[in-house]
Order: C-alpha cells, then structure tokens, then sequence
C-alpha cells in the first residue's frame, strides 16, 4: 500500500513577532493622531461658540485684548491636556508600543503636539461664526492631511505621524527612541528625524498663531473693527495711545452740527465726553444711521429714543467697537473710535441689548473678574462690589451661579458689570428691559448715583 506522509508547515521562528511589530508600526501613528480629534474638535467649537454667543465682543469691548483670550484658551486647552500626554506616554512605555524608548522624549513630542494643535484651533475658529459648523468642519480639517498624503510638516498632525514612524522604527530596531539617537533618521535613505518633528511642531504652533492674528484682526467677523490689511507696519499699532485719563485735556470736536432754533444751544463750561460727527453705518442699500452729530457731556446722562429699527443699537454698537461706521467718526475724550479703539476701551463700560453672562462664575466673581480688567486696586474694588451688590438687591445673591438667577437679576448683574470698575464712559442698552418696576426704579437711581 502506498504510504502517504504529510508535514505541517510551521511558520519560521519570529515570523508572528515580526507581523506583530509591522502592525504597531503602521498603527501607532494612526492611533496617536485620532485620539486627539475629539480634544481639537471641541475646542474650535467652543471658541467659536464664545463668539456665537457674544462672549468675545463683551471681552473685548471690556479691554480684554483678543491675544489675551487666546492665551487663556490655549492655557486651558495645555491644562487638560497634559494629564492626558502623561497617560498616554505612560501607556505606549508600559503597554509594549513603546518599551524600549524614553518616555521623556515621547511626552516632550505629545507636549509639543498639543501646543501646536492648540494654535491650529485658534487658526481654523477665525473662518467659523456658528459652533456646530465649526467642530463638525474640524473633524475633516484635522485628518484631511493625513488620510490624503499631503505629506508636509506644515500640518502639526502630519508632523506628529512622520515622528511616530520614526518611533515605531527606533522600536523595530531593538534599541528605542533614545537621547543619543534622537537625531538619528526614520532609516537608510530617510531624513526626517524627531528632532526635526518637535522643531516643525514648535514652527506650526508660531506660525498658526501669527496667521490667526492676523486674520482676526483684518476679518474680524460680523461683530468688530477690521484692520488695514498692512496694520501690522504702523506706527500706531505698536506704541500706546493715551487713554481716557490721559487725554480728558485734549479738546474734542463739537461735530457739525448746524445752526438751528431746533437744536439745544451747547451749554457753557461742560466737558465733552462724546462728540460724534456725521456718524452713519448703511447696510445694503438702506441707512441704518445717517448723518448722526451731537455731543455727550461729563456728568449728564444722555438717552436714545427711537421705535424699533431707529438705529439705537447700531449708534451703541459703532461707538463700542463692535461695528465699523460706513461713514463719519466719534470721538471720546479726544480719542478717535477708527483708530484708538484699544485705548478708549481702557475704561468703559457696556451692558448689551441681551445678558453675556458666566454660568460657572457667581455674581460676586462676575464683578470681580471685570472689576479687575479695569486694573483697579482689591481694596477698592471690593468695596465698590459691596456697594453695587446693596444698590442692586443681589446681596443675599452673591455666591449664586449665573444660571441660577432670574432674568431681572441678570439684567441688574449686567448694569453692574457695566459700572464696577470706575469706568469714564458707560453705554447701556435698553438696561431695564425684561425687569419689574421695583427693580426698574432700583436701576435708575444707580444710575443717577454714578452719574459723576
């Protein structure tokens, strides 16, 4: 009978191990780099979110300056997630991607990563006004360089995969990514190293930062003053202009407004605070504001009265910032609202049409925090807080949430966020709509109060 033998063919020795490590080589950069989506996603849309919800134009018109809000959202962003580089460094050196490397040098490129994806965010948030548009268009900006090879640096995400490559690599080799080899490339006939990675990673973080800059201020948006697209070469960018306290001797313009037995005759010895000249702002074809000129005076309470569409806003919103005039200026303090924005800001004070509140913040910390922009001293700022809290019947709701507050005691907080501080000039719009006459009167005579 014919025997029949059969073999079992066994792989060779260290074939599985080989297959193994060729799978994290190909799937390490993919995971490390999608674990951040969520983490960029979300942050381009709550900075974005801010503006939609007029946050950012209340800190700005404030005197909060855009690089100083930008430097909290990235020190925030860095915050939270640093905890995570830690663990994630930690679980590629212990979890058997990464055994053989240094976990320093796997953090100091995470750290970099963060910082630069951070800036990205800020970069992409400046084409968004509207929060869930944003974080849904994040998701496809962050992997669309990497699942269609543009192959470029410039992508602090690609950066990030070129340098895990070269981990997996220093990990197949047997030896690890260490500080001796740091500078080593990915192989034979490679040049990208991971020292290049976190130096490119650092060059993106600046590079993103500059170009949001100077986006944000040539294209604020719907609500702010755009730049000449060469603002960066003035003179006046860069050196301070005096503020209110300074120039209160600097003569203002009257405006040109024409004689007339209509026209209230300009009283004698009273110092003009605001003076606006031909004032006008058109959209589209039709004339929100045309031709406005009148003077404001120093300790006098002046009011617009108009039915709804009269341009009383458009007037508030020229004069804080936050809209561009089509035609015309003002000026307060002798400070020209086209060019010395920054300055005026220095000490005023706004209440807008609708609250921009905190929730996380009390109505003690809300005080606090815009009587500290105003750079006022804690002595004088907490008693000025006492004494608005008195004034405006929000004692008993000091240590109360924003969200927890009623919508009169909200429009009170936001008359009070106005006046804490000292400001020199306070604009209010419509400050009692949606509160009860007692409240009503209660504001009226705050206001009569800090009329000087």
């Amino acid at each position: 009978m014919p025997c029949h033998e059969r073999h079992n063919q066994l792989p060779p020795e260290g074939v599985g191990k080989r297959s193994s490590r060729l799978g994290s080589k190909l799937l390490l950069p993919l995971v490390i780099v999608l674990s951040w989506v969520y983490t960029f996603s979300q942050t381009v849309a709550s900075v974005v979110l801010e503006k939609q919800e007029r946050v950012k134009e209340l800190l700005a018109v404030m005197g909060v300056s855009r690089g100083v809000q930008w430097s909290g959202w990235m020190l925030e962003g860095l915050c939270s997630s640093i905890i995570t580089c830690i663990v994630l460094s930690l679980r590629l050196k212990f979890g058997g991607l990464a055994e053989r490397s240094d976990v320093t040098i796997i953090l100091l490129l995470l750290v970099s990563f963060v910082i630069a994806m951070m800036s990205f965010a800020m970069l992409v948030s400046t084409f968004f006004s509207r929060a869930t548009l944003a974080g849904l268009a994040a998701v496809s900006i962050y992997l669309l360089p990497v699942f269609t090879g543009i192959a470029t640096s410039l992508f602090c995400n690609v950066a990030l995969a070129e340098a895990c490559l070269v981990l997996a690599n220093s990990e197949d080799s047997g030896v690890g990514l260490q500080w001796a080899n740091i500078n080593d490339p990915a192989g034979p006939g490679e040049s990208y190293t991971v020292t290049g990675a976190i130096g490119m990673l650092w060059l993106d973080a600046v590079l993103y930062a500059v170009l949001a800059w100077y986006i944000e201020n040539v294209f604020p948006g719907e609500f702010g003053v755009p730049k000449h697209f060469y603002f960066f070469l003035q003179k006046s960018y860069w050196l301070r202009t005096p503020s209110p306290k300074d120039a209160s001797t600097l003569p203002a313009p009257h405006g040109n407004l024409a004689n007339s037995n209509f026209l209230e005759p300009e009283p004698e010895n009273a110092v003009v605070g605001v003076s606006i000249d031909s004032l006008g702002k058109v959209f589209g074809k039709k004339d929100a504001v045309k031709g406005l000129s009148l003077n404001f005076y120093e300790n006098q309470i002046s009011c617009f009265l108009g039915h709804n569409g009269a341009g009383k806003t458009t007037t508030i919103s020229m004069l804080t910032g936050t809209c561009t005039p089509s035609s015309g200026t003002a000026r307060l303090y002798g400070l020209d609202i086209r060019k010395d924005m920054d300055a005026i800001r220095a000490n005023m004070g706004v209440c807008p049409q609708h609250n921009v509140l905190f929730n996380g913040l009390t109505v003690e910390e809300h005080l606090l925090f815009f009587g500290r922009i105003k750079e006022m001293s804690e002595k004088e700022l907490k008693g000025d807080i006492d004494m608005m809290l008195s004034e405006m019947d929000l004692e008993e709701k000091r240590k109360a949430f924003a969200n927890t507050l009623s919508g009169g005691m909200k429009r009170k907080l936001s008359v009070g966020m106005a006046f804490v501080g000292g400001s020199k000039v306070v604009f209010l719009d419509e400050p009692t709509a949606g509160v009860d006459p007692f409240s009503r009167r209660g504001i009226w005579e705050l206001l009569v109060k800090f009329r000087k």
